[in-house]
């Protein structure tokens, strides 16, 4: 339920105040591996849709599966700073 506020805030074009609810998942599913590296991956898109590339890169390291959105995330990222090479 938590997530899908965060979801629908983000959705809405609220990023910085979805952030809030992603933290909210990340304390209350703190032990379950999965679940926050989905928040992890959802709060990395809110720091991209505000422009904010470098924090959606730094929160993307911390992410251990999700392979497949997190290089596509971070792929755009370092576009949007001048740095489609990497």
């Amino acid at each position: 339920m938590v997530l899908s506020k965060g979801l629908n805030v983000l959705f809405t074009g609220r990023a910085e105040q979805s952030m809030e609810w992603f933290d909210r998942v990340l304390e209350i599913h703190n032990e379950t591996p999965h679940t926050v590296d989905i928040a992890k991956m959802w709060k990395a898109l809110a720091y991209f849709a505000r422009a904010d590339y470098g924090s959606a890169l730094s929160q993307l390291k911390d992410i251990g599966s999700l392979r497949y959105v997190r290089s596509r995330i971070g792929a755009a990222s370092f576009a949007q700073l001048g740095q489609g090479d990497k």
